[in-house]
Formats: structure tokens, C-alpha cells, sequence
């Protein structure tokens, strides 16, 4: 579905025009309801949002706030000497038994595999060495949100990805647009009725989460045949 044909369908199914319904309205609808397709869509495919974000490294500092939104981090790399990855351990500062000054923090990784503490918004480095400048020295490998949706007058397709910002999968372009309408209808003093289609609208959205587990047809199946021991 492309972006034009998204906003005809919410106002065909709601008796609406842009004066009525207007663009900045459904794009409310939309991008929340966007960021919540996604959440669950990644539970089924993990890896299809997922990215590599990467930031620079400054001279002593430890702390990297998210520049991005992401749904969930899959990895965390760092370049401490400014050449070679380092993976780190994510820990939780409850289990350890030193404060986060520096001095304790290089004292307490010595010896040890470099980490992390991850509070939703920020990483905390862990390291046996201060930390360098280092260009895109800080490598996340996360899921992240699909792009919002910022112009309903665009000919292209949903689904399309325009550089590390990702579309919204097919299968999910009418569900989207019939939650929107389902949100508009409820919004009313009086809500409006809803279809059977937009009563549906779980069934419909667990179907098309089963009809994304398994997008990848191209294996390699060996089939066996039991043994005729007699």
C-alpha cells in the first residue's frame, strides 16, 4: 500500500475528508499504533528491524545516550583501543561490588571481559582503561522502530526502506489503516459502530504475525526414509 492510498482507505472507511479527518490526526494514530505493530512483530522476526547504530567515543567519558529509538539492543561493540572490537557484557550494577568512579571501574575490570549498564536510555561503559576518542568507536546492533510516517501525500510504498530507517512490512498495511478507523470510531462522544472486519481486527493481526515466521523458503530439506528392518 503506498502512503496516498493508506490515507484514502482510513477516510473511505470512515466517511471522512482532510477537513474532517486530517492528515496530522491520522499520522497520531499511525505511528503510535506503528510502534506497536513493531514491538510484536520483532518477538516473531527478531532480526527484521535490526541495524547497526554507531556513535564516536570522547575522551574519558563512559556515558552514551541513545540517539535512536530502539525496540531491542542485540549487541554492544567497542573499539577501547581504537582497532579491535571488544564485546560487551551487559551487568547490572545491584550484582557488583564497586562504585562508578573511575578508578574503581578500571580496577574492578582488570583481567576482565569489558561490559555495560543499559538503564533504557544510556549505556554505561565498562572497561579495565580509560576511555579514548575514537570515531564510531561505540557499535550497537539493535531493532529498531520502522520509520515514522510523515507525509500520507507520498507515492511510494510502505514497506519500502529508505536507508537504515525501514518501512512497515506488507502483510501489516491494511491492519494498520483499519486500527487507525477503529481508533477514530471509539474516539467519538458517541463511538461509532464497528464492522465485522474491525471486530476481527486480533484475529486478523495474530494471522498476520504466523504468516511472517517463516519468510524464507530457499533450504535445503533432507528428507530420510525409516529403515525396513522387516
Amino acid at each position: 500500500m503506498i502512503f496516498t492510498e493508506f490515507a484514502s482507505y482510513i477516510r473511505l472507511k470512515t466517511r471522512t475528508d482532510s477537513t474532517t479527518f486530517p492528515d496530522a490526526d491520522i499520522k497520531i494514530y499511525a505511528n503510535v499504533w506503528k510502534n506497536k505493530f513493531a514491538d510484536e512483530i520483532v518477538k516473531i522476526r527478531e532480526n527484521y528491524f535490526k541495524t547497526e547504530l554507531t556513535q564516536d567515543l570522547t575522551v574519558g567519558n563512559r556515558t552514551y545516550n541513545l540517539t535512536t529509538p530502539v525496540i531491542k539492543i542485540k549487541r554492544i561493540e567497542v573499539l577501547f583501543d581504537g582497532v579491535n572490537r571488544k564485546i560487551l557484557e551487559e551487568t547490572d550494577l545491584n550484582l557488583e561490588d564497586f562504585t562508578t568512579n573511575e578508578a574503581a571501574i578500571i580496577q574492578a575490570y582488570s583481567g576482565r571481559r569489558p561490559g555495560y549498564l543499559f538503564n533504557g536510555r544510556s549505556i554505561f561503559l565498562l572497561s579495565d582503561s580509560a576511555i579514548i576518542a575514537v570515531t564510531n568507536g561505540l557499535i550497537i546492533s539493535a531493532m529498531i522502530y520502522p520509520s515514522d510516517i510523515t507525509d500520507l501525500s507520498l507515492n511510494t510504498d510502505m514497506a519500502a526502506n529508505s536507508g537504515a530507517n525501514f518501512g512497515l512490512l506488507t502483510p501489516f498495511h491494511e491492519l494498520l489503516a483499519r486500527k487507525v478507523v477503529i481508533e477514530y470510531k471509539g474516539s467519538k462522544d458517541k463511538p461509532m459502530a464497528l464492522t465485522d472486519s474491525e471486530r476481527n481486527f486480533d484475529r486478523d493481526f495474530q494471522l498476520a504475525l504466523e504468516s511472517i515466521t517463516d519468510p524464507n523458503l530457499d533450504r535445503s530439506v533432507l528428507a530420510t526414509v525409516p529403515a525396513d528392518d522387516g
